[in-house]
């Protein structure tokens, strides 16, 4: 599916911008930081930029993008992402008809959870060229991480590093590809090689892991005031 996805956002992106601008409705968010350049179905994107349902959101190189929702979600891209809200559906009166499905090309993503989730069986879902991500009202990392250090030889992997990663920082979520799925807990990730791989059993993640799958979705001012933060005092 997700093969035939990008013929499909190519057609989307050069199709009738008059007629699509007509059909978009009320947006269901807006880009509320940004770094570096981006698109929203193919017009510029900047701060305070509405986002709409079946919109393709990319970012270029070095790029960091996040939007914030109506009911107070966060989703922030990585560099080169390619991303489009299939579905979102937001309602106080009756939660239960909440919804939001993404479908994520390529890059890495960062989402935390905002009023949609607040129901008894949230349907939050990302599908990804690896599988698919449901979410239970949480805060979660998703994309592909370099996993050299773990293996030591890329023959361990049949000459391939990288992985694509899950990682719970908050919450729960399911990894499900066309071979199984993996429950993952509050500070635990899992991996998968491909749709057709059998993911990883959830494990805790370590610093070297986590490190790495916040860097790709953290605005460089972040990182500044990380690093310039004061070393804890000793008690």
């Amino acid at each position: 599916m997700i093969k035939h996805l990008i013929c499909a956002l190519l057609l989307l992106t050069s199709g009738s911008a008059a007629a699509h601008a007509e059909s978009k409705g009320q947006p269901i968010g807006t880009v509320s930081a940004l770094e570096g350049a981006a698109l929203v179905t193919s017009d510029k994107a900047d701060i305070g930029t509405p986002v709409h349902v079946n919109d393709l959101i990319e970012t270029d190189d070095d790029a960091r993008l996040q939007i914030e929702f109506v009911d107070g979600t966060e989703l922030t891209l990585g560099e080169k992402a390619i991303v489009t809200i299939d579905e979102y559906t937001y309602s106080a009166a009756d939660p239960e008809d909440s919804k939001a499905v993404f479908s994520v090309v390529r890059g890495a993503f960062y989402y935390a959870s905002g009023l949609i989730a607040e129901q008894e069986h949230p349907k939050i879902f990302f599908e990804t060229p690896y599988g698919s991500v449901g979410a239970r009202g949480t805060k979660f990392w998703g994309g592909m991480l370099e996993r050299s250090h773990v293996y030591g030889s890329a023959d361990r992997m049949n000459g391939a590093t990288k992985e694509f990663g899950v990682y719970a920082e908050k919450g729960e979520v399911v990894l499900k590809t066309n071979r199984g799925q993996s429950i993952i807990r509050e500070g635990y990730g899992s991996f998968a090689q491909s749709i057709d791989s059998v993911p990883s059993g959830p494990k805790v993640w370590g610093n070297v892991d986590i490190g790495m799958a916040l860097k790709q979705v953290s605005f460089a001012q972040e990182n500044v005031l990380e690093e310039q933060a004061p070393a804890p005092l000793n008690e």
